[in-house]
């Protein structure tokens, strides 16, 4: 569980960088779609 957070939070991070209309971590954990992750928690 806690490696899926860890890669959920890897993956937030990465987006932030990239993508210019990505304000902020929280924002691209709350509002981006995460289907992946959903199945596993």
């Amino acid at each position: 569980m806690i490696k899926v957070i860890k890669q959920l939070y890897e993956d937030a991070k990465n987006i932030v960088q990239k993508d210019p209309a990505a304000r902020n971590l929280l924002e691209v954990i709350i509002l981006y779609p995460r289907i992946p992750y959903i199945n596993f928690l």
